[in-house]
């Protein structure tokens, strides 16, 4: 049996209904499924963010599950970079597609197959202010590629992740993210001394520990701040399944 917790902050919230709460997911995997890493695109493993995300369902044991915590889904096919309330499918190139699924267990799988040139698969959490988080830790099903994770940031204090046209990814406008590292062996876990790179505008490398201190320009402590996990890939194939994601 697997658990997954996110917990908010009193001054956090996930910028929707389910603030300032705890979740709890228990998962249990009967099946091991598909994986990958987070790189950046044409909007790359930055996406944006926005409304509110559905409320999810109960897994097997009536507890929250891994996809019950999603806000938004998203798909870079290589021109564009969408996001929907739902999983969703998109061709990549002649020949290719990148698809999300829930299944039944509570687990999310990624996949992107036969693209022809870049591509990422994920979805992303609002977690609330940027001090209200500590550390980050998803684990995969085996045989999962690697996966990696951004951190988006609300600069501008709008309530929006960078700018949209319907469900298309318009620009970063006044916002910013940045990218993490992998996983290894199917666990991706970062802490306050994790290092984060390619900050987006501006560019730098930081901590946690110093983008919460306000290193980096216009980020500080009570900037809102959302998750984004997936996978991606040059070209090729990759797939992975979520069974657990903590965010403390």
């Amino acid at each position: 049996m697997v658990s997954a917790t996110i917990s908010r902050g009193q001054n956090g919230g996930r910028m929707k209904k389910r603030c300032n709460r705890v979740f709890v997911v228990l998962l249990v995997l009967a099946v091991s499924f598909f994986g990958c890493s987070g790189q950046q695109g044409s909007a790359g493993s930055s996406g944006s963010a926005g409304a509110q995300g559905p409320a999810g369902s109960p897994g097997p044991s009536g507890a929250a599950t891994v996809a019950s915590l999603v806000d938004y889904y998203t798909i870079n096919d290589g021109s564009q970079f969408i996001r929907s309330l739902v999983t969703f499918s998109v061709p990549t190139g002649n020949s290719g597609t990148a698809l999300q699924m829930d299944n039944s267990d509570g687990s999310v799988t990624l996949t992107i197959n036969n693209s022809p040139a870049y591509a990422d698969c994920g979805f992303y959490i609002f977690v609330g202010m940027l001090g209200d988080l500590n550390s980050i830790k998803i684990t995969t099903t085996s045989g999962s590629d690697p996966i990696g994770v951004n951190i988006w940031f609300d600069k501008d204090s709008n309530g929006e992740f960078f700018t949209w046209t319907g469900t298309v990814y318009g620009s970063v406008a006044g916002d910013a993210y940045i990218l993490g590292p992998q996983s290894t062996n199917n666990v991706l876990s970062l802490n306050t001394g994790s290092i984060f790179t390619s900050l987006n505008p501006g560019g730098g490398s930081y901590t946690l520990a110093q983008l919460i201190g306000g290193a980096a320009p216009g980020i500080t402590i009570t900037t809102r701040i959302a998750i984004w996990t997936g996978i991606s890939v040059n070209s090729g194939s990759s797939t992975a399944t979520i069974q657990s994601l903590t965010i403390n």
